[in-house]
């Protein structure tokens, strides 16, 4: 193939190409239409095949009855569908103030469900309320913010039903949030609840080493006096806020209990794959030097107390002969090879504790 006939081939296959997109341009419009007919069609042929071989009518009726059948089967259905939702949407109001509750502040929230004022008070102030309110979990270990978060869950967090945004926390209950810039004493932090439970929680991170310094030492003041959950001073994350952080903020969803609300559970522990157990309850066990008073050798204390006597005053009532067979029982079980004690021996100890 020489020069010319190659650029002669080229120049058409462009050409061709160019016609095909003004082609697809001009019918792009009714692309809808020819695949709507194209379906009808796949649909219908065997019906039409039905009526023109078998039944011997002619196309043109033929074609006739499967248009009315098609219409009166299949599109005025979908058309009254389409009419009734269309009518239903209309009397649906999306605005959000019909499915979100107006913004609540904590304090003023905290106010109108108890009657109190929380804004400007010391810590043994909303201490010696919390007292009033007959609140019974209320210990010397919690400073302020643990003492108004406490009073926010029991008489405003299970109020929530409609999706509601709290703002205006107190800085004591935020100790990683930037404060609020108009409102003192307040923090930049909104938590959004639904149906009684914390939904999410955002706010806008506080990036001042300083400040973040000084809540941190505040939060070891609350640790020595004995509250579990304060933090203790991360001093690497001090040195990366002295190197400089921008103005950062985000929220964070639990989609655990996200999917509790669309679910319908009650519990967390109904939508997670491995839910943490109820601690194990710690049964009280007296000394092994509170035995050894009443004659008992240290070996037999632990078996002792396998038999379910772990104080001495389990001891006190007990039949002789009954503890006896019980801890020589557990001796011959489990192979622990003691010398067995004698009845005489157990009714000893029991004596001394009458």
């Amino acid at each position: 193939m020489n020069l010319k006939e190659q650029y002669w081939k080229y120049s058409l296959i462009v050409i061709i190409l160019f016609m095909g997109v003004i082609i697809f341009r001009q019918i792009t419009p009714f692309l809808g239409g020819l695949l709507g007919a194209f379906t009808i069609y796949i649909l219908v042929r065997t019906q039409m095949h039905h009526l023109t071989e078998k039944k011997k009518i002619k196309r043109s009726i033929s074609a006739l009855l499967i248009t009315a059948e098609t219409i009166f089967v299949f599109l005025v259905p979908l058309g009254l569908t389409i009419w009734m939702i269309v009518n239903k949407l209309q009397d649906i109001n999306l605005a959000p103030q019909t499915f979100v509750e107006p913004i609540q502040q904590v304090a003023g929230f905290i106010k109108e469900k108890t009657g109190y004022d929380l804004n400007g008070k010391s810590e043994e102030e909303i201490r010696q309320i919390c007292k009033e309110l007959k609140m019974e979990e209320i210990d010397e270990t919690m400073g302020k913010g643990k003492l108004i978060d406490e009073i926010f869950g029991e008489f405003c967090e299970g109020t929530y039903i409609q999706p509601t945004f709290i703002t205006d926390y107190p800085v004591e209950m935020s100790p990683l949030t930037k404060m609020h810039r108009s409102k003192p004493g307040l923090t930049e932090r909104f938590e959004l609840m639904v149906n009684g439970k914390e939904l999410a929680n955002a706010y806008s991170e506080l990036n001042d080493p300083l400040d973040q310094e000084e809540r941190f030492k505040e939060q070891m003041r609350l640790a020595d006096k004995g509250d579990d959950e304060a933090m203790i001073i991360d001093q690497d994350f001090l040195r990366a806020l002295q190197y400089g952080m921008p103005p950062t903020s985000g929220i964070g969803i639990g989609i655990d209990r996200l999917v509790m609300l669309m679910t319908g559970q009650t519990t967390i522990q109904e939508v997670l794959f491995f839910p943490q157990m109820r601690p194990e309850k710690i049964t009280p066990k007296d000394a092994p030097a509170k035995y050894m008073e009443l004659g008992i050798a240290e070996d037999w204390v632990p078996v002792i107390q396998k038999a379910g006597y772990n104080t001495v005053a389990d001891m006190q009532d007990v039949n002789p002969q009954k503890l006896h067979q019980d801890i020589c029982g557990i001796n011959k079980k489990y192979k622990l090879e003691l010398t067995n004690p004698s009845v005489n021996d157990v009714t000893e100890w029991i004596n001394k504790l009458k």
